[in-house]
């Protein structure tokens, strides 16, 4: 069996592991690496220490390797032998007998890239999704967290820092695709700062806007030209409309005034190619990079007329496309949508 077969049932279900080379096991074969020794019932190779060990199938294995193996065992250490149609969730039914998973998952998701980090007294984790097509909606048990209930969660790519509830170590985490968020547990309490707490924004409806349509080219910036008036956000133009070229790089703006809608704080923009900076009243509300799109501009926003910038910029790949960018698919440029009022929920 090859190693890749364990190592992806791992990888997906986000458990930590390490290849080891069969010279671990075999002492005396002089090789230079350091022997595996059971220790405590855990296993010991050189400063590392793990939970258990899986062996892939194999036919057969070498005698040394076989009772190098069975001394381990009889030190305590969980040995893992996958059979040759071992399935995913078995293994890691064997995986859960044997060691206390780090981080776990409610439900499958494998593009979440999970890190964890121990500094002092505190658990830091990194949470990232890396689909780019799919939200990573879904609650982590956290085994290093069980006894506290609240972190500091810093949200980066939105601009904020907020304090989020957790259950007895569960915690909620919705990341749109390429966001992140680093949750901090720290057991220092004394040196928690005071910050606010998390603030859920939820949809208030579609927001009803006229747009005024201009463009700057990445060559001439800072000169737009105008390109349509009484644009909404149902039928936002694409960069083929905008630039009469696929190959138009550089930023677009959208401008509009808009009355204070009752019980809305922010804005949704949808999806965006690829930045965005948005300025209400003249105050920048910040830069966003990846999905969401989204804006709390309570802060700026006032009774009566409101005057709304968006500022969306591509990159350089649609006009100057190297030897590799030419053959990619280029995403579509400017606001996509749906574009939506949103509040704090109830």
């Amino acid at each position: 069996m090859l190693t890749q077969v364990p190592a992806k049932v791992l990888w997906d279900a986000h458990i930590d592991y390490d290849i080891l080379p069969g010279d671990c096991f075999m002492p005396g074969n002089g090789s230079r690496v350091f022997p595996a020794e059971g220790e405590n019932g855990k296993l010991r190779v050189g400063d590392n220490r793990y939970g258990c060990l899986i062996v892939p199938w194999s036919e057969t294995l070498p005698e040394k390797l076989e009772s190098s193996l069975k001394s381990l065992e009889k030190a305590g250490v969980h040995v893992i032998r996958m059979t040759e149609n071992e399935t995913a969730g078995r293994l890691l039914e064997n995986v859960d007998r044997a060691v206390c998973r780090d981080i776990i998952t409610d439900g499958d998701f494998p593009l979440l890239r999970c890190a964890h980090f121990v500094s002092g007294a505190a658990d830091i984790y990194m949470f990232f999704n890396e689909s780019v097509c799919d939200a990573a909606d879904t609650v982590v048990t956290l085994s290093a967290a069980e006894d506290l209930d609240k972190c500091v969660m810093l949200d980066l790519v939105n601009d904020s820092v907020y304090v989020k509830q957790a259950d007895i170590g569960r915690l909620r985490i919705s990341l749109a695709p390429y966001q992140s968020v680093i949750a901090v547990f720290d057991r220092d309490r004394e040196e928690t700062p005071e910050l606010p707490v998390e603030k859920e924004l939820v949809s208030a409806g579609p927001a009803c806007l006229s747009f005024r349509v201009e463009t700057s080219p990445y060559n001439d910036t800072g000169k737009f030209t105008l390109f349509d008036e009484n644009v909404t956000p149902e039928n936002l133009p694409n960069v083929t409309d905008i630039s009469r070229s696929p190959d138009f790089s550089g930023v677009i703006r959208y401008t509009c005034s808009f009355e204070k809608p009752c019980g809305v704080c922010g804005i949704d923009l949808g999806d965006a190619g690829q930045t965005a900076r948005l300025y209400l009243n003249g105050e920048d509300m910040g830069l966003r990079v990846c999905r969401p799109y989204r804006y709390d501009f309570s802060s700026a926003m006032k009774e009566g007329k409101n005057d709304l910038v968006i500022e969306v910029a591509n990159t350089l790949a649609n006009a100057l496309q190297d030897w590799f960018s030419c053959y990619l698919a280029i995403p579509a440029s400017g606001l996509q949508g749906p574009v939506y009022w949103l509040k704090k929920k109830d």
